[in-house]
């Protein structure tokens, strides 16, 4: 590299929009780029098929911010094919936002394929926000569009969805008619006029949906009690679980997909907003839409004794199911509820009161559990807490810097940069660990669980805002989130 060559990176994001956007193009034209203003592609991130609305998902955007905050970058220019590869954000302010935290560390982010140089000049500014608009307003008119295709495909009886409910198949169709084969979770057909039908799976398969309805309808058994009886029997659960669960067994007896009926739409999150559940007025359902595997009185029957279990209960008898299980067992909990014969589930209570602690309170019961260990676990953890607060505290203010601590939690450094320090919380249902944020801090200094108390022995994962994909983030025990890296000290955490 010659002396007065610049280091720079490249960051690619390939989508199934356009083949001008396919990742051989923007490296070529990235390259030529840089050979154009003599600069030195060092490294490169990349993003494969990902939507470009959210930084969620985007590893390489992740990644290329994380290296730039925490000063790992060893380039002075990030090159980017245009506007519409660094995010179609339908805020763009986010977009601004991700481009200002590059600009800060003084890194300089160019879009090779745009007319205009961004050189922070007033008209490069007023060009650049009119094409982060335009970039979130194709996202728009794209979601439109296909929205209205897969209405039309629907209305039609087809398949819209990326995988088929369990038992069944997505089977894929010619415009003649003829079957071209099945499709496993995750492939997509190959030719665009090609359209997609679901079709009965596996025998095997079809066997066990049979078997939860007959088990549901004539043993009377719930969700539960059938999950737990499928695990018991080593059936495969569906592919995208790890087991089977009440939430499934629920699912597949609520599905009219295997009474041959097409339903769309009943939820939406389209541009990444918020699942959110339609009117049933703004359903698309076509009947006899494809061959069924459950035959309609089953069905119907099935449905009519989930709604039939669905029941609203008055103040009086949550309150009064909760005297009679204080009288049989002489303390309440969610297990004596559960032995108590006809008193409604924890779900009901929570769902009223919010909390077990909060139902319990109705009839002036305070729970018995033993506030010593609670107390001693909280305690531990906020300790914890404490002493590296206090160890940061120290070693800033050895840099020179002001440091105030508010809260035990948090410290403010310089009057205005937030550093805050948590744990990561357990979360049973999850199998794994799950941290909330807050939007004021600049930083997050998220601490692993431990039963050791040393700095010796410490695992934590420094966090900075606008990287962080939403406002809670989880570490799975099976799964593990491969763009969170831990830092660690002791030889606890080598690897």
């Amino acid at each position: 590299m010659s002396p007065t060559t610049r280091r720079a990176a490249q960051y690619v994001r390939m989508s199934t929009e356009l083949q001008q956007y396919s990742t051989a193009n923007q490296m070529a034209r990235i390259a030529e780029y840089a050979e154009a203003n003599a600069l030195t592609i060092v490294k490169t991130y990349l993003d494969e098929g990902k939507t470009g609305l959210k930084i969620q998902g985007r590893k390489g955007l992740q990644q290329l911010l994380a290296d730039v905050i925490a000063n790992q970058a060893p380039y002075d220019v990030i090159l980017v094919y245009d506007i519409s590869r660094w995010g179609r954000f339908q805020d763009n302010d986010e977009s601004a936002h991700y481009e200002f935290l590059c600009r800060r560390a003084g890194k300089q982010v160019v879009y090779c394929a745009e007319m205009f140089s961004n050189d922070g000049s007033p008209m490069a500014n007023i060009v650049k926000g009119l094409k982060r608009a335009m970039a979130s307003e194709y996202s728009r008119e794209l979601s439109d569009k296909v929205f209205r295709g897969q209405s039309h495909l629907a209305k039609l009886g087809w398949h819209v969805g990326a995988r088929g409910p369990y038992g069944m198949r997505r089977m894929m169709v010619s415009p003649t008619g003829k079957q071209r084969g099945t499709m496993d979770s995750g492939e997509r057909k190959s030719l665009q006029s090609d359209k997609v039908i679901l079709v009965p799976g596996p025998r095997k398969e079809i066997a066990i949906v049979r078997q939860i309805f007959d088990w549901f309808l004539n043993e009377k058994i719930y969700y539960q009690t059938i999950a737990d009886r499928l695990n018991a029997m080593g059936i495969s659960p569906p592919a995208y679980s790890e087991g089977w669960s009440k939430e499934i067994v629920k699912n597949i007896l609520r599905n009219p997909k295997y009474l041959g009926t097409m339903i769309y739409n009943r939820t939406t999150e389209r541009l990444s907003t918020p699942k959110r559940k339609n009117p049933p007025s703004a359903w698309i359902i076509k009947e006899q839409a494809f061959a069924p595997i459950i035959d309609r009185r089953t069905y119907e029957r099935a449905q009519r004794r989930i709604h039939s279990n669905i029941r609203v209960h008055k103040d009086e008898y949550l309150e009064e199911s909760l005297r009679r299980a204080l009288a049989l067992h002489g303390r309440l909990s969610i297990s004596a509820l559960k032995a108590t014969k006809g008193a409604p589930s924890a779900v009901a209570y929570r769902r009223r009161y919010g909390t077990m602690r909060a139902a319990y309170a109705t009839i002036g019961y305070t729970s018995d559990l033993d506030p010593v260990p609670t107390n001693r676990k909280k305690n531990t953890t906020l300790a914890r807490v404490i002493a590296v607060v206090a160890r940061l505290k120290t070693l800033l203010q050895q840099q020179g810097l002001s440091v105030a601590v508010v809260d035990h939690t948090t410290l403010v450094i310089n009057r205005r940069l937030v550093l805050l320090v948590r744990t990561f919380l357990h979360n049973e249902s999850l199998k794994g660990y799950q941290l909330f944020f807050s939007e004021r801090a600049h930083w997050t200094l998220a601490l692993l669980p431990s039963d050791r108390f040393t700095e010796s022995d410490m695992e934590f994962y420094l966090l900075a805002k606008g990287i962080v994909p939403g406002k809670t983030i989880y570490l799975y025990r099976k799964r593990p989130v491969t763009w969170l890296q831990p830092l660690c000290i002791g030889k606890r955490c080598r690897r």
